[in-house]
């Protein structure tokens, strides 16, 4: 069976920034700029996609406006990258390293699989049993 939960820095799609990089990030700032450079996303393209004028996107970059906090998870998915976070958590003395927990769906199926298993134990058990009495043995 596989990993219990699956490292988001595994996916195809994700472009991750290694230990290195993340801990040479003199503040959030950077670490949040270099999160879009690595994209190669143009600065037009990523204030298109997260629907902010490209003015004000160029003050975000620049430190002179706010980052509005209720699209930084649609920045994640535009950039492909949750390098930003990982730097959070890094700064924060936490290991940058990102576990996607389980879905619902990934839970029922996991104990689904277990409840099988444990019945095809139960039946091999029994078919022993039987089948050694009906060889006389007991």
């Amino acid at each position: 069976m596989e990993s219990a939960h699956k490292d988001l820095t595994d996916r195809k799609d994700f472009i991750a920034m290694d230990l290195a990089t993340l801990s040479k990030q003199p503040d959030a700032l950077a670490a949040f700029r270099s999160m879009v450079q690595i994209t190669g996303l143009t600065d037009q393209q990523v204030s298109d996609q997260l629907g902010i004028d490209p003015a004000q996107w160029s003050r975000i970059l620049k430190g002179n406006a706010h980052f509005p906090i209720n699209k930084l998870c649609r920045l994640f998915d535009v950039c492909k990258s949750e390098a930003f976070l990982q730097y959070l958590l890094y700064a924060r003395g936490y290991e940058p390293k990102l576990v996607k927990r389980k879905s619902r769906l990934e839970r029922e199926l996991e104990a689904a699989i277990k409840r099988a298993e444990i019945a095809e134990m139960k039946a091999a058990v029994l078919t022993e049993a039987i089948g050694g009495r009906i060889n006389g043995q007991k």
